[in-house]
């Protein structure tokens, strides 16, 4: 027992009701995980009315069968680890819908043997709701964008028709308003993981071939990301190329190189660009473009490093999580 709490004079009913101030839901659970004690804000929160019609259940039966095989899970780990964290839903005993953050400690004897274990889950259900709100609004802005995306090509389209020189140019412009929609739509289909070089070629691609314009792509393409850290690189390099497109190389000439790899646990972008033209201005009165970046990989617990050099600038965004190397079959769907 470490410290000076070994001189307090503290018994398993005065730890009890310490506990029981808690405004998590705080149980005790014997070796088998079933339930033995649970503490007046985690009944109310469960809507348990009578803590003896729970007492002695099993801990996973209270969880839906699809999260029961993680409950159990998570009380062998704790044991292995010294502690085990997952995060789940789980309804109330009266129905209402709750998500909750949960965190799993075995509860050792003074000799050191494990003899039940502690448990305390968080109620995040607003949390999960707000996200999924946001969710459901960046999914109705994709759906709205891309449509438009399809108005204007139809309006290309429209524009250059019965005219063989317009025609051609109608097609290239078509085919990098397609490309670019296709960046934006990466996930709407429901994957939660993708490529990073396939990523990464979309939002570049429409940019190829486009006279006086040098692209470089070195992507490791057995690097998998997930759809909060797609949605990040597709804004950041998304904002690089407007840039470029407005005031650098792929305006006015030059070359871009990006580059992608994981190394030590993190995963790490290089975007380099030199333009034909120096660097006249490095910001501007107003401009969102790079607040805007730096809340969504902050979001993300992602570093930004952005350098200006006399062409261009030179940025590394750093992410240390979302990601996995040699996942085959994420990267080969996309």
């Amino acid at each position: 027992m470490s410290g000076l709490i070994g001189a307090l004079p503290l018994s398993i009913p005065t730890l009890a009701r310490v506990l029981d101030r808690s405004p998590d839901c705080v149980k005790f659970l014997d070796l088998e995980g079933r339930l033995v004690w649970m503490n007046s804000n985690g009944l109310c929160a469960m809507e348990i009315d009578d803590f003896d019609t729970v007492a002695g259940k099993e801990w996973s039966e209270l969880w839906p069968a699809a999260g029961a095989g993680q409950v159990s899970a998570a009380l062998s780990q704790s044991v292995e680890d010294g502690i085990s964290t997952f995060s789940g839903f789980c309804p109330t005993a009266k129905g209402t819908k709750r998500w909750w953050d949960v965190a799993v400690h075995p509860a050792a004897d003074e000799n050191g043997q494990t003899v039940g274990y502690l448990s305390i889950s968080r109620d995040v259900t607003e949390r999960e709701n707000r996200i999924a709100a946001m969710e459901a609004v960046v999914a109705e802005m994709r759906h709205r964008l891309r449509n438009g995306y399809t108005l204007v090509c139809g309006l290309i389209r429209g524009l250059s028709r019965g005219n063989a020189e317009l025609s051609a140019f109608s097609d290239e412009v078509q085919r990098r308003i397609t490309a670019i929609a296709d960046a934006q739509s990466v996930f709407v289909s429901g994957k939660s993981q993708s490529g990073l070089a396939t990523l990464v070629s979309i939002l570049i691609e429409p940019f190829r071939g486009q006279i006086g314009v040098h692209l470089d792509l070195e992507v490791d393409p057995d690097i998998v990301i997930d759809a909060r850290v797609s949605d990040a690189i597709a804004l950041v390099v998304g904002e690089f190329v407007v840039n470029s497109a407005k005031h650098g190389a792929i305006g006015k000439g030059g070359h871009i190189a990006v580059s992608g790899k994981s190394a030590d646990g993190a995963l790490t972008i290089l975007w380099r660009e030199t333009a034909v033209e120096a660097v006249s201005a490095t910001a501007r009165e107003g401009g969102q473009g790079l607040n805007i970046i730096t809340q969504m990989l902050r979001a993300n617990n992602a570093g930004l490093d952005l350098r200006w050099d006399t062409f261009g600038p030179v940025a590394t965004i750093t992410f240390q999580a979302g990601f996995a190397q040699d996942t085959a079959d994420a990267a080969r769907q996309n």
